[in-house]
Parts: structure tokens; sequence; C-alpha cells
């Protein structure tokens, strides 16, 4: 798993950058999962090497920036061949007249409404990697949900939290609530965007204490 997810789209990435820097444009887009940021029963092994596609994209993302090339990731749901007879009980997204799941193409759109299907098929995902493929797309370092006709950016984000420089474990177990809130969150771009937002803490408890 880890050696075709991570190490396949890592050596693919090294070997077209050379070129796409060269000419001054070009556009990856990777493939990570909602298995990674949103985790799965079972599918540690999964998760962990889509979430290493994830952190990979970003960070190269930064390092082309500027230069006309663009990285992104697509983080695709829908039923495949691959996974429909392990997670979907065989089912497939083709339907007719005697209902779905015989393979024979069909309304999928019908099935997802009538509840005989969970996703709809890779032909919904398509549109997503041709749009952050084209030349026109300037967008770098995204990731985006694709599945079923609905698009939506996926962020990782750090909250306000809590802050005590001379705190203790016991400090933050009294403070887990406040810890755990995301209320004014932070969509970090970058390790930098966060690092920001200390120093200013303080001088903030300086004026308290004051």
């Amino acid at each position: 798993m880890q050696s075709v997810t991570v190490d396949g789209t890592f050596f693919m990435c090294r070997a077209v950058l050379p070129f796409m820097l060269a000419q001054g444009r070009g556009h990856i887009v990777n493939t990570t999962s909602n298995a990674g940021f949103g985790g799965a029963s079972t599918l540690g092994h999964y998760g962990a090497a889509k979430m290493a596609v994830a952190g990979l994209t970003r960070c190269l993302a930064h390092e082309v920036a500027g230069t006309g090339v663009t990285v992104n990731a697509v983080a695709p749901m829908a039923i495949t061949r691959m996974n429909r007879d392990a997670f979907f009980g065989g089912k497939d997204t083709g339907s007719s007249k005697s209902g779905a799941g015989n393979g024979e193409a069909g309304d999928w759109r019908a099935d997802m409404r009538a509840g005989r299907i969970p996703m709809g098929p890779p032909e919904a995902v398509a549109p997503t990697v041709l749009w952050l493929a084209h030349a026109s797309t300037a967008i770098n370092g995204e990731i985006f949900s694709s599945s079923s006709g609905k698009v939506a950016r996926v962020g990782f984000a750090v909250g306000q939290g809590w802050f005590d420089p001379d705190h203790g474990p016991e400090d933050l177990r009294d403070h887990a609530a406040t810890i755990r809130a995301l209320g004014n969150f932070l969509d970090i771009a970058a390790t930098a965007d966060e690092l920001a937002l200390i120093p200013p803490l303080f001088s903030s408890q300086a004026t308290r204490s004051g």
C-alpha cells in the first residue's frame, strides 16, 4: 500500500516536475482520500498512505508557487469495479427496469435517490480532475472532495485553542473543551500561518497580567 500509493505518487511527481518547471507550466493532480483525513475502520494502511499524498501535495505546491506549475489533489468517492464487491456487496452503478446492480447502463442518479447505491460512478469525478488539470486553472495546493456531482474544498482547520506558556498536563485536562473547540478556526495554508499566531499571545498575556 505504501509503495503503490505514496512512492508511486512521489516518483511520478519527481519525474514530471523538471519538465514542467523547464517549460514554465504544468498541472499535477494527485489522488488522496477521505479515508485519511476522515478516518475509516480497517483502512489504517490505506488512510495513512493517502494522507501522506495530501501532505506531499501541499508541500510541493509551496515549492512550485509562482512557476506556472500547480499541484492539487482530488479525494474521490465512487463505486468502481475494484471496490464494489469489497464494500458495496457487488452493487454496480448501473440500473435497469429490473433494478440496480446488474451491470447494465442506467440512471445512477435514480438509483441514489432510491437508496440502491451509496454513491455515483467515476464519471461523476472526472470533471474535477479535468478542471484542475486544465491550462486555465491557477489554483495551487488545494484538495477537493468529489463524489456524485458534489465538489467541495477540503481544509485542515486549527482552532483558536487555549494559551498558557507555563501549563502542565492537568491544565490541558481542565481546559480540554476549549482546546478541542474549533470556534474561529484557522484554515492554514502553511505551517507558518499557525506559528505566526503564537508570539502575539505573549503580549496579550502580559497585558492581562499587568
